[in-house]
């Protein structure tokens, strides 16, 4: 089947990512994805409960990140990522009781209220009924991408969004739906009703080889932040969500960004083994960072380079038979250490 060539978009599954990642930064407890077949028409609905309201104009604003920036596109650029046509709904409660009002995002950013357009509501109360709210994206560009939009090819092209959406979402949000993130409760999401289950790079079947987690500083934006490391040795298994890649495994606000690769630092990766750092980003310095959307890579500051390469030939070499400490890290015998250790 041919496709109409259009302008490169970041991956669905990244732009969905993203706007889910606004939606926990908004205090969702539950973020629920719905994919929709309908030929030219299918829509992806993202519904947010328990987050603040995300609705512009707070949000939408004539400049927005490109995806080019860290930290990832805001919700009026993660909805145009997926479809031509983003509407977001927000419920708010008054005196007058429950309202829900509803926008259409544009390009630049602009927000239109829905009853100022002279058009039914694209979302109907039902829609948001549990949900604080809801980001509706129509005219999917996967499927726009093809001449022909309707059939059993197409179908499947969603049906495998689906499936890319689940296993995607449990890789980048392992710590919120495992409850391992820093003062947050669990976290629910679902992709059409399906439960997305935490898909933990660093949970080997074998218990991994953890060396000593350190602080590394760096100068950004006139003062002193830094990012905190922890190198893991782990054995291959068969059910890895990371599909034996090695490198650096990179975080901002607890979600995953960069799933291994050694960001350009020319490290080679263990023969009998997997050396992964789990590398922890400041949210406050995030404009230190380069990110390579294409490849989902961060390059780090020159200032940190050193450290972390040091930090890769120890996780390299280091002794995978050597047995653990009883707090779970592993003695690295005098190799050099890097940064500021933490207990």
């Amino acid at each position: 089947m041919s496709r109409v060539h259009h302008q490169p978009q970041p991956a669905a599954d990244a732009a969905v990512a993203a706007v889910v990642q606004r939606c926990l930064d908004a205090g969702a407890s539950q973020v629920d994805v719905a994919v929709e077949f309908a030929g030219a028409r299918s829509w992806i609905r993202i519904a947010a409960a328990g987050a603040v309201d995300l609705a512009p104009p707070e949000t939408a604003s004539p400049v927005h990140p490109s995806p080019a920036a860290l930290d990832g596109l805001d919700l009026v650029g993660a909805g145009l990522a997926l479809g031509s046509s983003v509407t977001v709904a927000s419920t708010s409660r008054g005196a007058a009781g429950r309202r829900v009002s509803q926008w259409r995002l544009g390009g630049d950013g602009a927000a239109t209220p829905v009853e100022a357009m002279q058009e039914p509501a694209p979302l109907d109360d039902a829609d948001v009924a549990a949900a604080a709210t809801v980001v509706l994206v129509e005219g999917l560009h996967e499927v726009l991408a093809y001449k022909r939009r309707e059939g059993r090819v197409i179908e499947a092209v969603v049906e495998r969004l689906c499936a890319r959406l689940v296993e995607a979402l449990g890789l980048a949000f392992h710590r919120a739906v495992a409850g391992t993130q820093r003062r947050r409760a669990p976290v629910a999401i679902t992709v059409n009703a399906v439960e997305v289950t935490p898909r933990d790079p660093f949970a080997a079947e074998l218990p991994p080889l953890r060396l000593r987690r350190r602080e590394l500083p760096f100068v950004a934006g006139g003062g002193v932040q830094a990012v905190t490391a922890t190198p893991y040795v782990l054995a291959p298994f068969d059910a890895d969500p990371a599909t034996g890649r090695q490198g650096f495994f990179v975080y901002l606000r607890d979600r995953l960004v960069q799933a291994g690769g050694w960001s350009r630092l020319n490290v080679a990766g263990r023969s009998d083994g997997l050396a992964r750092i789990a590398v922890d980003l400041p949210a406050a310095a995030t404009g230190a960072f380069a990110w390579e959307a294409p490849a989902r890579r961060v390059l780090f500051p020159a200032s940190l380079v050193p450290a972390l390469r040091a930090l890769a030939f120890e996780a390299v070499t280091a002794v995978s038979a050597q047995p653990a400490s009883p707090t779970g890290e592993m003695s690295t015998c005098g190799l050099a250490q890097k940064g500021t250790s933490m207990v």
